[in-house]
C-alpha cells in the first residue's frame, strides 16, 4: 500500500499486483496491434532462453591445483553470472507505440540505427555464417532456433553454425552478428515501432528498495516485483483455458450441457457434487501487448540476455584474457550464466585488478 499506493487483496498473485504497479508508476500508453500479419509476424520471434551444454568435458590445469604441471599450459574453470540481467534489459529502449511495416526494405542499413534510437526495428532476414567463424563460434553461435534435434521429437531451442533462413530478430542483436561477422545476405520484412526506455523509472525505484532492504522477506520480494513484470509479458493469450465448476448434471450451465458442447476439452470430477469441465476457446482476442513477450521485449530478456553474455564473452574474456593463444570453451550456457575455460598464464590479477568483468561499465 505504502510502496505503490495499490492495495494486494484486490488481487490473487504478486505478477497481477506488479503488473499493475508498473503501469500506474509509468503511465505508459501501448497500442495493441491490429495486423493479424504483424501478430504471427512477432510470434515467430518467440524462442525461450538458450541453455545448453556445449563442451562435456573440460579440465584444468593450473598453480592452484594439486596435479598441477608446468610443463602444460595453464588454464581455468570461470563461472560467470550477469547480477540483475533482467532489471537491465528492462532498462534498455522497449517498444510501446505506432508499429508500421517499413515499405522499402532493399536499401534499408541496419548498421545505421543508433541502439538508443527513437525508433526500432524487428527485421527478418537470410543470414549467411561464414566458415572462418566456425571454429571460433563453436562455443556459443549466433542466433539460436527452435527445431528438433536428430532422433528426438520435441522441439528444443538450438545453437547452429547453420545459415539462417527468415530468421526474425531485432535490430540491436542484429546489429551484434554482423559486427561479429555474420553476414545479412536478404531482407524480407521490418516492423518499424516507437521505443523507449519508458519501464525504467519502475526497474529502479524497486532496485533501489531491494537495496535498502531490511529483511530477507524485503529483499525478495522487491526483486520478484521486477522478475513477475517479465513473466507477465510472457502470457499467451493463446494458451488460456477456459474452465468451469459445476455443481448439478443437468440444466442450462450443468455438467451435461457443457459436455455436450463442440468445444468440449476434458472434464475432472471432484466428487459427486463438484465437477471441473475445460472447454477449448472458440476464439482468441489479443488484447494484450503481445510484443511485450516476442520478439522485442520478450528477447530483450532471452535475446539480449544472450546479446550480453555474448558480448562479454566475446569482447572482455576471449580479447582480453586469452594471452597464449589457445581456443577457449564455453562449456555450459545458461540464460545469465556461463561456465567457460579460459587459458591463461594468469587469471587472478585481472580478476581482482582489471574492470574488464565489470559489466556495470
Amino acid at each position: 500500500m505504502e510502496s505503490y499506493n495499490l492495495d494486494p487483496a484486490h488481487y490473487f498473485i504478486l505478477p497481477g499486483y506488479t503488473w499493475d504497479a508498473m503501469l500506474k508508476y509509468t503511465n505508459v500508453r501501448f497500442d495493441l496491434l491490429t495486423d493479424i500479419d504483424m501478430v504471427m509476424f512477432v510470434e515467430r520471434g518467440i524462442r525461450g532462453g538458450l541453455s545448453q551444454c556445449s563442451n562435456k568435458y573440460a579440465r584444468v590445469n593450473n598453480q592452484y591445483e594439486s596435479s598441477y604441471d608446468s610443463s602444460q599450459p595453464s588454464s581455468y574453470l570461470m563461472y560467470y553470472d550477469v547480477n540483475n540481467l533482467y532489471g537491465w534489459a528492462m532498462c534498455e529502449p522497449l517498444p510501446y507505440a505506432e508499429f508500421r511495416w517499413v515499405e522499402n526494405v532493399e536499401g534499408f542499413d541496419i548498421m545505421s540505427v543508433p541502439s538508443d534510437s527513437d525508433i526500432g526495428y524487428i527485421l527478418e532476414v537470410d543470414l549467411e555464417y561464414p566458415r572462418h567463424l566456425h571454429d571460433d563460434h563453436a562455443d556459443l553461435p549466433f542466433c539460436p532456433t527452435r527445431e528438433r534435434p536428430p532422433g528426438n521429437r520435441n522441439k528444443k531451442l538450438l545453437a547452429t553454425l547453420y545459415d539462417k533462413s527468415r530468421y526474425v530478430t531485432y535490430y540491436r542483436n542484429l546489429q551484434q552478428c554482423v559486427r561479429h561477422g555474420l553476414r545479412v545476405t536478404k531482407i524480407y520484412r521490418a516492423l518499424q515501432f516507437a521505443q523507449s526506455p519508458w519501464l525504467r523509472a519502475y526497474i529502479e525505484l524497486n532496485t533501489e528498495r531491494r537495496t535498502r532492504a531490511s529483511n530477507e522477506f524485503e529483499r525478495n520480494l522487491y526483486k520478484l516485483m521486477n522478475n513477475a513484470v517479465f513473466g507477465k509479458t510472457m502470457e499467451n493469450v493463446r494458451n488460456y483455458v477456459d474452465v468451469r465448476l459445476v455443481t448439478r448434471w443437468d440444466g442450462r450451465y450443468g455438467a451435461e450441457a457443457l459436455i455436450a458442447k463442440p468445444n468440449f476439452h476434458s472434464r475432472s470430477v471432484f466428487d459427486e457434487n463438484l465437477m471441473a469441465i475445460e472447454l477449448r476457446k472458440l476464439e482468441v482476442q489479443f488484447n494484450k501487448p503481445i510484443y511485450w513477450h516476442s520478439p522485442r521485449v520478450f528477447a530483450q530478456h532471452i535475446d539480449n540476455r544472450h546479446h550480453i553474455i555474448v558480448a562479454f564473452v566475446l569482447s572482455r574474456v576471449r580479447t582480453h584474457l586469452n594471452d597464449i593463444g589457445l581456443p577457449q570453451v564455453v562449456i555450459i550456457a545458461h540464460y545469465d550464466s556461463t561456465t567457460r575455460k579460459i587459458s591463461s598464464r594468469g587469471l587472478m590479477k585481472p580478476l581482482d585488478e582489471s574492470p574488464l568483468l565489470d559489466t556495470h561499465r
